[in-house]
């Protein structure tokens, strides 16, 4: 279920949801497609669309911060 975008979607509305979300897709460390045959690319997972990132590159405002 968590890959059936890959196959379902046209590319044409994964690479709008890419230029609405890019921040938050940066944020998170996923790399955007660039194409269709990308998208739908032989790898079984998406490890090839999440980028590596350190401990530190991303955390939870905790509800006790400071606004």
């Amino acid at each position: 279920v968590s890959q059936a975008w890959r196959h379902a979607l046209p590319f044409a509305k994964i690479r709008r949801v890419q230029e609405l979300c890019a921040g938050a897709l940066q944020l998170l460390g996923y790399r955007p497609v660039s194409s269709g045959s990308e998208q739908r690319g032989p790898s079984p997972d998406l490890v090839d669309l999440v980028l590596p990132r350190g401990p530190s590159s991303f955390s939870w405002a905790s509800s006790t911060d400071a606004h």
